[in-house]
């Protein structure tokens, strides 16, 4: 999985809304066209102008064609490791009290 991070401090909400519908498509389309590649979510943190765009991807080379597809600037591309929510996570521990 890979996360892109973006800064977009100007950005207005439709502005937000139309990068990440952007980012969905694009991928959508490498996807079509034989990549292994799906944008699986997006948060957008409104107080500090980031957004997250999380992939399922091969590589990070299908994230940043798709990026670049949906000319979303971008700060950087990183691998990332999801865990699922804390109730996934803490499961053992609610189940045995």
């Amino acid at each position: 999985m890979y996360l892109v991070r973006t800064h977009l401090p100007e950005a207005t909400a439709d502005d937000v809304r139309s990068g990440v519908a952007r980012v969905v498509d694009a991928a959508a389309q490498l996807s079509h066209e034989g990549f292994r590649i799906r944008c699986v979510d997006s948060t957008y943190v409104p107080c500090d102008g980031w957004l997250g765009c999380l992939y399922e991807a091969d590589t990070s080379v299908e994230v940043r064609l798709a990026t670049e597809r949906a000319v979303l600037p971008f700060d950087d591309i990183v691998e990332v490791v999801r865990y699922g929510g804390t109730a996934d996570i803490y499961q053992g521990e609610v189940a045995s009290k």
